[in-house]
């Protein structure tokens, strides 16, 4: 009985992911349309080329982007999962991003315990562990790069500290109201938990962390050559490094602040109060534009060849 109630729900959940995923595929588009982009500086032969390279690897790198998060499942689960169907699960999570929330990609990831035997509480503490490591990444290598100017603008500026103390408040109330309806299975997931803590495992935590600093080091990579190659911007060395921690830095707090004022968005606002007095502010918001088109194609054709893989692999199965 249980069996045939997990088939059906499991049917269910594929029609409601489908809907999902159509949903952002519609604000996929909405979001193209918005990108006030000037295309005449592709339309000649070596800026064409080094968009379409940088399109490729950025999709080869969201692909590959599933490592972590399988490596901290491991850590909370025994469960082997095929890899073609959490790469397929992880990079449609991925699309899903683009629906308002900038939770759903997360939420998203909760399909692989309907398709394994992974239990909905090991893959959420996963999943949020895997977030974590992400977003802790990101910053240390802002510190590292930008040194104490990373902590004072997060400090200066007033709407960042209202965000950050904001998401944490609500954070807190949303664990507390979780961990008292869900107390029995809280504390029982906490004993189990315990006997995580050993060398095998530090050692995947710490392959993940070393993952992310090389990972977001190549994804900073991808705007430094479109500043350099495309808009044929002179950049000295000091400036490379002053712009890797800019970059990881805007990407830590547009995760926390979703929304800038004047319509323009939160990793520009941070990359031209960061970097203006360097680049012209102009340059900073083309060449995040830039970004933010490769990344928008690389998502997609990141889920597009996942789709061929995970279709190729049940067809050969059957």
């Amino acid at each position: 009985m249980k069996s045939t109630k997990k088939i059906h729900l499991k049917k269910y959940m594929k029609y409601l992911g489908a809907l999902i995923v159509i949903m952002a595929f519609i604000f996929m588009l909405e979001k193209l349309k918005t990108i006030d982009l000037d295309y005449s500086i592709f339309f000649n032969k070596k800026n064409l080329t080094i968009f379409f390279l940088l399109a490729c690897f950025n999709t080869m790198l969201i692909i590959i982007s599933y490592i972590p998060w399988m490596k901290i499942i491991s850590i909370f689960s025994n469960e082997r999962i095929p890899h073609t169907t959490i790469i397929y699960i992880f990079s449609k999570s991925n699309i899903l991003k683009y629906i308002p929330g900038n939770i759903f990609q997360y939420i998203g990831r909760n399909q692989l315990a309907f398709e394994t035997n992974v239990k909905h509480t090991d893959l959420a503490f996963a999943t949020i562990f895997d977030v974590g490591l992400l977003v802790l990444s990101s910053f240390l290598v802002s510190i590292f790069f930008l040194g104490e100017d990373a902590i004072h603008y997060i400090i200066q500026n007033g709407r960042i500290s209202y965000w950050v103390i904001l998401l944490s408040i609500l954070i807190s109330i949303a664990f507390t109201l979780i961990a008292y309806r869900y107390r029995e299975k809280v504390i029982e997931s906490l004993r189990k938990y315990v006997g995580i803590i050993n060398l095998k495992n530090f050692l995947k935590i710490l392959f993940c962390i070393t993952y992310y600093l090389i990972y977001l080091m190549f994804f900073v990579g991808i705007y430094l050559i479109i500043l350099v190659f495309i808009l044929k911007q002179e950049i000295s060395f000091q400036l490379y490094l002053d712009l890797i921690g800019a970059f990881n830095l805007s990407w830590v707090i547009g995760f926390i602040a979703p929304g800038a004022p004047g319509g323009i968005g939160v990793r520009e606002a941070v990359m031209t109060l960061i970097a203006g007095g360097l680049i012209s502010s102009e340059v900073i918001i083309i060449s995040m534009v830039i970004f933010r088109f490769i990344n928008l194609l690389a998502d997609l054709g990141a889920f597009l060849i996942a789709y061929f893989i995970i279709s190729l692999t049940k067809f050969y199965r059957n």
